[in-house]
């Protein structure tokens, strides 16, 4: 493995070497720690117990991977293909999943709290016993003024159309921010010195058993879009 891990630095650094071809392996407990798996090819390796912590693995392909148990602390999987993955039970707290690719894998009880998971995809991953399970409970409207039964809230328009309801497609009960969901502000003040004046601003609205707190940020399930303020 040290031998593997020295080419393909060489490889990434494009001073010949070899790229890893880690197709199959059988690395079950390895210590793998602090490795630099950038673009190596896991697809369908064993791994799961393996010692993952603060690894880097951005743009690696891991579909179909076996990462039961794994160990991914702070780990940086930005970019990583872990479509068909099964990362039941493995431990992603701190990790970096930006633009990763969860589609259809097995995340089953896995600790995704504090882990960055803006923009990753999650059509037709199993999510029961995570924060993105969507049998969870969101905490609440707090400091949210209510109109006829549903919270008032504001947000960037990013391309929302009045009259129209979004939901969002995965929903994370997790206390870290840049999890998945739809966020917005109680008050357009808030909105406006978060964002800067420059945006433009819609006003919208929510079940307020559907919002919840993540730090000093709120986001919700669903939001219809009221009108523009800005």
């Amino acid at each position: 493995m040290k031998q593997i891990l020295e080419q393909h630095k060489l490889w990434l650094q494009g001073k010949g070497g070899a790229r890893a071809d880690l197709r199959e392996a059988d690395l079950r407990e390895a210590d793998l720690r602090e490795a630099d798996l950038r673009e190596a090819d896991l697809r369908s390796a064993d791994l799961r117990s393996a010692d993952l912590r603060e690894a880097d693995l951005r743009n690696t392909d891991l579909r179909g991977a076996d990462l039961r148990g794994a160990n991914l602390r702070v780990a940086d999987l930005r970019g990583a293909n872990l479509r068909g993955a099964n990362l039941r039970g493995a431990n992603l707290r701190w990790a970096d999943l930006q633009n990763a690719d969860l589609q259809n894998a097995d995340l089953q009880n896995t600790n995704l709290w504090n882990t960055n998971l803006w923009n990753a995809k999650f059509d037709g991953a199993k999510l029961t016993g995570t924060c993105l399970d969507p049998t969870n409970k969101p905490s609440g409207a707090y400091g949210f003024k209510l109109e006829n039964g549903r919270a008032i809230g504001y947000r960037t328009t990013s391309n929302y159309e009045v009259g129209k309801t979004y939901k969002a497609p995965v929903f994370s009960t997790s206390p870290t921010e840049c999890h998945p969901g739809l966020y917005l502000w109680p008050t357009l003040e808030q909105a406006v010195d978060y964002r800067s004046s420059w945006f433009s601003f819609i006003k919208v609205s929510a079940k307020p058993e559907d919002i919840h707190q993540a730090g000093d940020k709120y986001r919700c399930k669903e939001f219809h879009v009221e009108e523009v303020c800005v």
